[in-house]
């Protein structure tokens, strides 16, 4: 049982952190584009 909730936890903690750097490639491209637009 403990091991079902650790694998539970683990999964849930992935995709936390896809989601983060999903968000922080996105902030990038979009940073990217904003300086490319400017110059």
């Amino acid at each position: 049982m403990k091991c079902c909730v650790a694998t539970i936890e683990a999964n849930a903690t992935a995709q936390e952190a896809r989601r983060f750097f999903r968000l922080a490639a996105i902030e990038e491209g979009m940073l990217l584009a904003a300086y490319e637009l400017g110059n």
